[in-house]
């Protein structure tokens, strides 16, 4: 069987959330301890920070476009396995993302995990993203 986007993040969204974790250096207004995000809207960030890396790369001095190419694949992987998949699952969706995407999880109430994901790069969710 193959399943919809829609019937994906359904099924997602109450069990399994991401948040990011980047250093200060790379950060002006951005609480990465309060930004939780959906798997959909995870891959919307990933795609949008991997594409303007990449549009600026010949022009920037930063390796910040291998950082989000990297997550970019991890998280494709990902979602081809869950989309795969016969039935959903939530233990083995969640054993791939810990194995492919973040081993830092942590849990939340009504039983979410909540996946953080480490990046090395400014975040185009950072409200002065354009400053940096």
């Amino acid at each position: 069987m193959s399943y919809t986007k829609s019937q994906v993040s359904n099924f997602l969204n109450d069990k399994i959330l991401f948040r990011f974790s980047i250093s200060n250096d790379f950060i002006i207004e951005f609480d990465d301890y309060k930004e939780f995000f959906t798997f959909e809207e995870l891959e919307r960030i990933i795609k949008s920070n991997y594409d303007y890396w990449n549009s600026i790369y010949g022009s920037s001095p930063t390796n910040f476009k291998s950082t989000w190419k990297s997550l970019n694949d991890k998280f494709n992987t990902v979602k081809d396995y869950i989309f795969g998949l016969k039935e959903l699952n939530i233990d083995s969706i969640s054993n791939q993302i810990y194995y492919t995407l973040s081993t830092n999880r942590e849990t939340r109430e009504q039983d979410k995990i909540v996946y953080i994901l480490s990046v090395s790069s400014p975040i185009d969710k950072d409200t002065h993203f354009y400053n940096i």
